[in-house]
């Protein structure tokens, strides 16, 4: 009974909202990749997005139809270098700010393309992701995986990584602040833990 009351007490207390209360990422096959949704609200030929951890998420063929394939080519590698975010429209290639993308922060999606890039991980899909986010006055309360600590020694050459999910506001003009941080769950590893690199 005590141990009953003690959960539902750090349970009422968590600022966290409860998973019932988060709408979920929009996935498809089981990865979130918001780019196509972009695209076509830009009528893009092509939207990219760099993550630093997980890379490029991209939509759309990168210079099919452009008047000089290997120029578009060359104009799209040098900008993945140089920027978070490209887009192509016909045979331009630009680099556009989070802002000039997305303008007011109106969706749960675009609310979860502020926080990766700024450096928080791509949100899971499906159940047990541990991520989501719901529309509250003045933006989105979103619930995301943001760091991992090792916990070494755990056993016999293995260790454990441990990670956060972080309770982030993204206001409509697309500023963050962060409103709370607590362990989410650990993952037993060896020598390829996500905490070492």
């Amino acid at each position: 009974m005590t141990s009953l009351r003690i959960s539902v007490l750090a349970t009422a207390c968590s600022p966290f909202p409860s998973a019932d209360e988060l709408e979920s990422p929009a996935c498809v096959d089981g990865d979130w990749n918001p780019t196509e949704t972009v695209r076509a609200s830009l009528g893009a030929d092509f939207v990219a997005i760099v993550d630093d951890e997980e890379g490029v998420l991209g939509s759309g063929p990168r210079c099919d139809g452009a008047t000089d394939p290997t120029a578009c080519e060359e104009a799209i590698s040098e900008a993945l270098w140089s920027a978070q975010i490209v887009v192509r429209v016909g045979d331009e290639v630009t680099t556009p700010t989070m802002r000039e993308l997305l303008g007011t922060i109106d969706s749960l999606d675009e609310a979860l393309i502020v926080t990766t890039l700024s450096g928080y991980s791509l949100p899971g899909c499906g159940e047990g992701s541990r991520t989501g986010g719901r529309r509250i006055e003045g933006g989105w309360e979103v619930v995301v995986i943001g760091d991992v600590e090792c916990v070494y020694d755990v056993g016999p050459f293995e260790h454990e990584d441990r990670y956060f999910r972080h309770l982030v506001h993204v206001s409509d003009d697309g500023e963050l602040d962060e409103r709370a941080r607590e362990e989410s769950h650990r993952d037993s590893c060896y020598d390829h833990c996500d905490c070492f690199e």
